[in-house]
């Protein structure tokens, strides 16, 4: 894991991402805690290349409610460097938010990206999320998707297969 997230191209997009070897096995044993806890707020889920089990990177959310006492995830991941513009994100995105809307009954579904991230900002878009202008703090984009706007792009998404 660290391998990724000490990764300056990695981390200059996080932001939260740990700089030394410390912080990034405490990433990794809170999500390992986040796993096994009963009253589970957060979901943290290594992406997997199928081929080969290699570990590329993480995706999951945390449970939040928004101001009118909505259930909302917020959502994020990120892949190793060298698995960056092959598609990964995008699945990993629409995996985690199908879980968390078809599964686990979110509401909306939040995720935020640096402004100068343009490749995680085209997953977002790609994911069905729109941009919120009136949300963003100097520096960083956020988009936002509910649970109907989900169901149903998912649903004509089915008919085309």
């Amino acid at each position: 894991m660290h391998r990724w997230l000490g990764d300056p191209r990695v981390g200059r997009f996080l932001d939260w991402a740990p700089t030394d070897l410390d912080g990034s096995r405490e990433h990794l044993q809170r999500c390992v805690a986040a796993q096994s806890s009963t009253a589970r707020e957060e979901f943290f889920l290594a992406i997997e290349r199928l081929a080969d089990g290699e570990v590329l990177g993480d995706a999951g959310f945390e449970w939040k409610t928004d101001p009118s006492g909505r259930s909302e995830i917020a959502f994020g991941y990120f892949l190793a460097h060298s698995h960056w513009g092959q598609g990964y994100a995008t699945e990993a995105a629409l995996l985690v938010l199908d879980l968390a809307f078809s599964s686990l009954g979110a509401d909306r579904a939040r995720a935020s990206c640096d402004e100068a991230n343009k490749a995680s900002e085209r997953v977002l878009v790609k994911c069905g999320l729109t941009r919120q202008p009136e949300e963003e703090s100097p520096g960083r984009r956020v988009y936002r998707i509910g649970r109907d706007a989900w169901l149903t792009r998912n649903h004509k998404r089915d008919l085309r297969r």
